[in-house]
């Protein structure tokens, strides 16, 4: 699965790239458009040598693709050496077209919409990066309809910013935390390994669930399944996992993945019968990111849902990756 200052519209700064840089490590083993083939573990090192180039979007982050492709449907392709995927929408879970690259751009998108059309995906493209925006050429985007999709921007967060919570913008979350490591001095920061904790871990997930439910809030019911996988897969990655622990119960988990150097946090759960266990542990990551030598982290999009969006801004950005929905005019 993390905005609003632009919405609707977006005014274009164009950004061309070096492309004997971009394409230094071709997207090669994968098939050409229009051939398709599902996402394989194995295909981790092609896909992250090609992503690595441009910003950390967190929808084509390899960890997140293989995790949330709970139905074995998610479809990659390469066309015009650009990535293109299948995705399924995280909440409806309808399937659509997306891509990125920065190689005949124009061109690409009127295939794929076409495509799309074609096999009854819908009318648009989503999920596509400013970085492959900003490749449209100027004197042809009134052929197109590009969209700022502010529910899935990604947030990108200092870390410094985040651990020393300074100034009265973070006076909320330096008091509730204060308070919580008050009333619960003895809770224990580990930084543990996903797959060998993952009975605990799924147990505390279906606690996490089973809380949400008793309050009357709806439960995402793939995100159990993408969590399973995580856990099946953490050996293939290089992650980040804390666990709050009361004395050896695991109370709270936070799994951050780290590909070329750049962390994304991926999965958060915890025991909410400990009041503000999820601030607690979102500051808790920060901190041993930042001792580990990162300076930002992406936490994903807030997927239109009002109060995660207005916990992910309380923690104050300092900056969007932007994703765009593109039609034909």
């Amino acid at each position: 699965m993390s905005i609003f200052p632009c919405q609707g519209r977006h005014m274009f700064m164009i950004k061309y790239y070096n492309m004997s840089s971009v394409y230094a490590s071709p997207l090669e083993g994968l098939p050409s458009f229009p051939t398709f083939t599902p996402i394989r573990a194995a295909m981790k090192e092609t896909i992250e040598r090609y992503t690595h180039k441009f910003p950390r979007y967190s929808d084509y982050n390899f960890f997140s693709m293989l995790t949330y492709d709970v139905f074995n449907s998610l479809q990659i392709s390469v066309l015009n050496n650009n990535l293109v995927v299948i995705f399924r929408d995280y909440i409806s879970l309808k399937p659509f077209y997306s891509f990125i690259g920065v190689s005949q751009v124009l061109e690409t998108t009127h295939i794929l919409l076409n495509e799309s059309a074609k096999n009854g995906y819908g009318d648009a493209l989503k999920l596509v990066p400013q970085t492959t925006i900003d490749q449209l050429p100027p004197d042809n985007r009134n052929k197109l309809t590009v969209t700022e999709d502010p529910d899935n921007n990604d947030y990108i967060y200092s870390l410094k910013d985040y651990v020393n919570l300074s100034g009265k913008e973070y006076r909320s979350h330096r008091e509730k935390i204060h308070r919580f490591k008050k009333k619960y001095p003895d809770i224990d920061i580990r930084r543990v390994d996903l797959a060998s904790i993952g009975k605990d871990a799924l147990e505390l997930f279906s606690l996490w669930k089973s809380n949400k439910i008793k309050s009357g809030n709806k439960v995402d019911g793939i995100e159990r399944e993408a969590f399973r996988r995580a856990v099946e897969y953490a050996k293939l990655f290089n992650l980040i996992t804390i666990g709050v622990y009361d004395k050896e119960k695991l109370i709270a988990i936070s799994v951050v993945d780290v590909t070329n150097n750049y962390p994304t946090g991926a999965f958060i759960k915890a025991d909410t019968s400990y009041g503000e266990i999820f601030r607690f542990t979102q500051h808790a990551k920060a901190e041993v990111l930042l001792k580990n030598g990162f300076i930002e982290m992406n936490c994903e999009q807030d997927l239109g849902i009002q109060n995660l969006r207005e916990s992910k801004e309380s923690w104050h950005p300092i900056k969007y990756l932007k994703k765009y929905i593109v039609g034909e005019a």
